[in-house]
């Protein structure tokens, strides 16, 4: 099973592709979050094998929720979304 944890401002946006994801054989969501802002601790609380991170968010945006995250965890795939 792959762990996704998905960062997506967009409500609507958000809940479509946590449904999408997680309706696929050998994929679930762990979480889903509307900004950046506590990116490193979502991170070791959920431990993802990928994280798909939307880049215009309010608070901590995507670009700066990734170089946050990279002075963590070297190793986790992130996919950015646009």
């Amino acid at each position: 099973m792959i762990k996704v944890l998905l960062y997506e401002d967009n409500p609507q946006l958000r809940e479509g592709l946590t449904m999408l994801i997680s309706g696929s054989d050998g994929f679930e969501v762990v979480a889903a979050f509307k900004n950046c802002n506590n990116v490193v601790d979502e991170v070791e609380a959920y431990r993802p094998d990928v994280i798909l991170m939307d880049i215009d968010m309010p608070g901590i945006n995507g670009i700066e929720g990734l170089k946050r995250l990279r002075e963590y965890n070297s190793e986790v795939k992130v996919l950015m979304l646009t």
